[in-house]
């Protein structure tokens, strides 16, 4: 029953150009390509590529973070045929610094004939993600305006006092007020009166003796 198996899958056996027209390279869409395509056992992988590049087969762990240290298998010569025997899912990147973070990996999932989701296994073909871009720069923040100037208080809104005239207001001389001619008059009056009395006074004084 199993040499049955193989044998039909021998029979329904295709080879496949990886990357399509443009080969195992930096311009081939490896993702899109792999998605596009159903693999059964008995498939080949036909890459080929330039001296530049190679072909390594690596675990899953390895083909996610482009692990270039531990590699399955290495494959070099700018072309590599490599049969796909078995059921489940197979990991390939280039060896070449930087090639594989650029997106020159490809994921193969082998499934069953007339299987086109799945594997024996239930496993579904685990999409690649794709490389993370920048987010877009973030807008300035507006500035804002500055606040207006606060109104005036009052005591700033008051005008200034106006200036009041002085006025000369000429001096009246009081009711008790005399001329010097009468304060002279009155006291020359006044010394008469007192050496009349004293007069008196002294003719007085002589009689009595």
């Amino acid at each position: 029953m199993i040499v049955l198996s193989i044998s039909s899958y021998g029979v329904y056996a295709t080879n496949y150009s990886v990357g399509g027209e443009t080969g195992w390279d930096l311009t081939s869409d490896m993702t899109t390509w792999s998605a596009s395509t159903i693999f059964n056992p008995g498939d080949n992988l036909v890459f080929a590529y330039k001296p530049i590049h190679n072909v390594l087969e690596v675990d899953e762990d390895a083909f996610d973070t482009c692990n270039t240290t531990t590699p399955i298998s290495i494959n070099n010569g700018g072309q590599t045929v490599i049969t796909l025997d078995t059921v489940g899912t197979r990991y390939f990147i280039c060896g070449t610094p930087g090639h594989c973070g650029s997106g020159l990996k490809v994921q193969v999932d082998v499934l069953l004939p007339g299987n086109s989701s799945a594997g024996n296994d239930g496993r579904r073909r685990r999409p690649i993600a794709p490389p993370k871009r920048s987010p877009p720069p973030t807008p300035p923040t507006p500035t804002p305006p500055p606040p207006p100037p606060p109104p005036p208080t009052p005591s700033q809104e008051l005008p200034p006092s106006p200036e009041i005239p002085s006025i000369d207001v000429p001096s009246t001389p009081g009711p008790n007020c005399h001329d010097e001619g009468s304060a002279t008059k009155i006291l020359y009056h006044h010394d008469l009166v007192i050496t009349s009395l004293m007069s008196s006074l002294l003719i007085f004084t002589i009689s009595l003796l």
